[in-house]
């Protein structure tokens, strides 16, 4: 079954109609309850993202910025059933693709390291910190170069333990 790549900033450009991309975010936000997607009509101004649908599941997400000299991919996330299928792939080709920096800051949770590891070597990402959460699992942060407020999770370098 074929996969559809789906460019937020580039739907509204060619006039697909708001509310139609609004029930696509509504299903990806059922299929991905733990993400905080933000409403369609925040994605301009550098935001974007890139949903992955097959027929009108959405089994894929990517959500990136391109903002103030700083390109970041904010989450990825992938149905476990679609993580071998080189989706992942496809979503970080096209996030970069947009942002046009090949290594834009990433921040990776750890449940997901074992399958972005050969994106991470692919595009020879540097391993820049790691952020621990009081009650989620450790996200570690690659090419990082932005300031992260003094509040909030706990933030180490990577080379610290």
């Amino acid at each position: 079954m074929k996969i559809n790549y789906i460019n937020i900033q580039g739907a509204i450009l060619y006039g697909v109609a708001p509310r139609r991309l609004e029930k696509i975010r509504k299903r990806a936000i059922e299929t991905f309850q733990e993400n905080n997607i933000p409403a369609i009509s925040t994605y301009q101004d550098g935001r974007n993202a890139v949903i992955a649908m097959k027929k009108n599941e959405v089994i894929g997400w990517i959500d990136f910025e391109n903002s103030q000299g700083v390109q970041q991919i904010h989450s990825i996330n992938i149905l476990p059933e679609y993580l071998t299928e080189g989706i992942i792939d496809n979503l970080i080709e096209q996030a970069i693709y947009e942002l046009k920096n090949e290594k834009p800051c990433i921040a990776i949770p750890s449940n997901m390291l074992n399958y972005l590891t050969p994106s991470i070597e692919k595009y020879n990402w540097e391993h820049t910190s790691y952020t621990v959460y009081p009650t989620e699992d450790n996200t570690h942060g690659y090419n990082e170069y932005t300031k992260w407020p003094e509040k909030g999770p706990q933030r180490k370098k990577a080379n610290q333990t």
